[in-house]
């Protein structure tokens, strides 16, 4: 975790490639300084769409006594497990653990909240509190917000036109109907909606199984030849040695030079006369074809290997280029000079737009070295949160008085100091206490913090690869580079980021 200063540079009117953006604003943020009594936080707004389940709609009608095996195994047309909109697609398509849930909720043990009421609580005009209402929990709810916001879903009857693609994935609270994707059938190249290296992972494993399968055939001959008198004529017979090299066919033969302490008990025997050593040795004979039939197994795993190297990045090229990602727009550059025109995101702007023509720069971020900060100020955030959590729920947090939520505070149980390692609301508030005074002393000991990396985005992917391909310098070659390409003297490394 870094600070970060970004600089949205105003574009030039020239859209990205293959993407539907709006027109940007000059804008920059700058964190210059923190201070203990406020936290870097990010704003972000969420829009919740309705799946259009209505109050009639989700009322579940129960058959008596019913069992929980029924439940999971019910029809998927059955309106208590999905809503259906005109189309026939599942606009509320329900997993088997909501099923379960379902049936389970009617317990307290597992739902101990199920008979809790709403809670209304009065207005407070000397401190300005307006009246809230608490409603009870709700697991229905909370099982549509997983399925529909957190788990990946395809839209129900829109097909991907990409070549090789069947499903087109659904944005979080799409209110279009939609479905989870299927664990079997979904085609690889729907696979990289997850991302490439899912697609990838898949792809090898189906290579790979190819491959084998295949070596397994030409090895066919070699394994019958194991199986049969030839290689070992003894009468043993074990279904798991019989096609393997395993010899069972053995014999002793002299050895005048072997030494006894060179092999185990059993395998070596002296003769009547204490002199002669006798060494057991297999038996088998490995005919010529042996060794034809194991090289062009070899030869062939080899040359799978060649292959697939090759494949796979013809192949991470195409999952590249039809997944669109803020990578494929930008740069890093691994070893920025740590001065004072580096961090300001109008330099870096122009010296890309002043070495490329017809470059555009839409946004540089420049991360600093203030991982310690950061740690600590998550931490702060992390315990500010258990604390809220230990309020009783008539109690509404307020940040600004922390001292008199902790005095609000419920002592956890032994149960949870023994199982859960739960800590009193106070020693919470003692380690606050200690972080926002290492925060002062950071801040006051440097307040200037050294530069980690920079990330530039050009307008257009084409723009980064012009990039790349022409400050990307091997390293032998690097004190043969062109002044002009260099940054305030320094010859900069790039690379794609992660």
């Amino acid at each position: 975790m870094r600070r970060i200063r970004r600089s949205l540079l105003r574009k030039s009117g020239r859209p990205h490639n293959n993407r539907n953006t709006q027109q940007r604003d000059t804008a920059r943020v700058e964190d210059d300084s923190i201070s203990n009594e406020s936290t870097p936080m990010i704003s972000v707004t969420s829009k919740m769409a309705s799946c259009g389940i209505g109050q009639d709609e989700v009322e579940i009608q129960m058959e008596p006594k019913p069992t929980l095996t029924s439940i999971i195994k019910s029809s998927s047309d059955e309106k208590s497990n999905k809503d259906t909109d005109g189309d026939g697609g599942s606009q509320h398509e329900k997993t088997n653990g909501h099923k379960i849930a379902s049936y389970l909720k009617r317990f307290k043990f597992y739902f101990p909240a199920k008979d809790q009421e709403t809670i209304e609580i009065p207005g407070n005009e000397e401190d300005g509190a307006p009246p809230r209402i608490i409603e009870p929990p709700d697991l229905e709810k909370a099982w549509h917000f997983f399925e529909n916001q957190c788990l990946p879903r395809r839209l129900a009857n829109v097909k991907d036109p990409g070549e090789g693609r069947e499903y087109m994935r659904a944005s979080p609270g799409d209110t279009r109907p939609t479905k989870l994707y299927p664990v079997i059938g979904t085609p690889l190249l729907d696979m990289s909606d997850f991302g490439i290296g899912v697609g990838m992972y898949f792809k090898t494993i189906r290579f790979f199984g190819c491959v084998t399968f295949l070596a397994g055939l030409l090895s066919v001959p070699t394994m019958l030849y194991y199986q049969s008198p030839d290689y070992s004529p003894s009468d043993e017979f074990n279904i798991v040695n019989s096609l393997s090299a395993v010899c069972t066919t053995t014999k002793f033969q002299p050895c005048p030079t072997c030494s006894e302490e060179s092999w185990s008990e059993g395998r070596i025997l002296f003769g009547m006369d204490g002199d002669m050593k006798f060494i057991l040795v297999n038996d088998c004979k490995l005919d010529n074809i042996f060794g034809v039939y194991s090289l062009v197994t070899m030869i062939f795993v080899i040359i799978s290997v060649y292959v697939f190297v090759y494949l796979q990045r013809r192949y991470r090229i195409y999952l590249d280029e039809g997944e669109q990602t803020t990578s494929d727009y930008s740069i890093q550059i691994r070893n920025p000079p740590n001065t004072e025109s580096a961090k300001d995101p109008d330099t870096w702007k122009a010296y890309f737009e002043d070495r490329f023509e017809n470059l555009h720069v839409s946004v540089c971020t420049i991360a600093y070295k203030n991982d310690g900060l950061i740690n600590l100020l998550l931490k702060k955030h992390r315990l500010k949160t258990k604390i809220k959590n230990l309020l009783p729920i008539t109690v509404e947090f307020d940040e600004d008085n922390l001292e008199k939520m902790v005095n609000q505070c419920k002592q956890p149980s032994l149960m949870g100091k023994i199982f859960c390692c739960s800590k009193p609301a106070q020693k919470m508030y003692q380690t606050i206490l200690k972080i926002e005074n290492d925060v002062d002393n950071i801040l006051s000991s440097n307040p200037n913090f050294d530069i980690s990396t920079v990330f530039i985005t050009f307008e257009t992917e084409e723009m980064q690869r012009v990039v790349l391909d022409t400050l990307t310098v091997p390293k032998f070659r690097l004190m043969a580079v062109d002044d002009e390409l260099k940054f305030e003297g320094r010859t900069l490394e790039f690379k794609e980021p992660d």
